[in-house]
C-alpha cells in the first residue's frame, strides 16, 4: 500500500443496473496478457526515446544534424561525427517510432479491459466507455484531456474496488510528461520552426516521451495489481 492510498475496508457503491459495458458472462477477465508485455515494452520504449534524445541533444550544438542538404554536402573526414549522431539518430528514431505503436496496442487493449471490467463489477466511477478509452486519443483536441480523465477513471475505479481510497497524483504526472513531449514534437515538426531551435525541441520531446513511459510503466502495474485483487476477492462475481 502506498502513502496515497489510504485503506477505507468498504466496498464502493454499485450500479443498480447491469452495465451495457459489462462482460456478457459477468466476470472479469484477466491483465496479465497485456499488462505483462507491456511492462517490458514500456522499458524498452523508454530507454530508445532517452537515447535518441541524448544523441539528439548534438544537434542543438551543430544544427547541421537536422538538414538533409548539410548532410549530403558534409566532408566525410571533417563532419564524422556529425554523420554518424544523425545516422545513429535516424535509426533510434525509426525504432521509437516502431516500439512506440506496439506499445500502443497494448495500452489500448490494457485500457479497454480494464475499463469493461469495472463495468462488470457495477463500479460507480467509470463514466467513458471502454472503446472510448482508445478512441479519444486520436480525436482532434479531446486527445489533450479526455484519454487522462478516462485513465483516471481506470486508476481510480481499482483502487476504490479493493477496498482503499485512491488520492494518487500519478496519472496527472503521467500526462503532464506525456503533454509536454506532445507539444515539444508538434513544434519540431513544424515547418516554421528555427533550425536552431529543432534540436532543443526534438531533445525535450524524447526525454519527455521517455519520462511518460515509465510513469505509465507504474500506473499499469499498479492497476493490474488492483483488478487482480477485484478477482482474488470474489468482486468480479458480484452479479452471479
Amino acid at each position: 500500500m502506498t502513502n496515497s492510498e489510504v485503506f477505507a475496508g468498504a466496498r464502493p457503491a454499485r450500479r443498480s443496473t447491469i452495465s451495457p459495458y459489462a462482460y456478457p458472462e459477468r466476470a472479469c477477465r484477466r491483465l496479465e496478457g497485456f499488462s505483462k508485455p507491456l511492462s517490458v515494452l514500456l522499458i524498452i520504449y523508454a530507454l530508445v526515446a532517452v537515447l535518441a534524445g541524448l544523441v539528439s541533444a548534438y544537434g542543438i550544438v551543430d544544427t547541421r544534424m537536422f538538414s538533409e542538404e548539410a548532410i549530403a554536402n558534409a566532408d566525410i573526414d571533417a563532419d564524422s561525427t556529425m554523420i554518424m549522431a544523425a545516422v545513429v539518430f535516424s535509426l533510434l528514431a525509426v525504432l521509437e517510432r516502431l516500439v512506440f505503436f506496439i506499445c500502443v496496442f497494448f495500452v489500448g487493449r490494457f485500457t479497454y479491459r480494464a475499463m469493461r471490467n469495472l463495468y462488470t463489477v457495477g463500479s460507480m466511477v467509470p463514466e467513458k466507455s471502454p472503446a472510448g478509452t482508445i478512441y479519444w486519443y486520436v480525436v482532434p483536441f479531446a486527445n489533450f484531456v479526455v484519454p487522462a480523465s478516462a485513465m483516471s477513471e481506470i486508476y481510480r475505479g481499482s483502487i476504490e474496488e479493493t477496498g482503499r481510497v485512491h488520492k494518487s497524483n500519478l496519472v496527472g504526472y503521467w500526462w503532464t510528461a506525456w503533454l509536454v513531449s506532445l507539444a515539444a514534437a508538434i513544434v519540431s515538426n513544424s515547418r516554421y520552426t528555427p533550425i536552431d531551435v529543432l534540436g532543443i525541441a526534438v531533445t525535450i520531446s524524447l526525454l519527455f516521451s521517455g519520462l511518460a513511459a515509465l510513469l505509465l510503466r507504474v500506473l499499469i502495474q499498479r492497476i493490474a495489481a488492483a483488478q487482480q485483487v477485484i478477482m482474488q476477492t470474489g468482486a468480479a462475481q458480484i452479479f452471479a
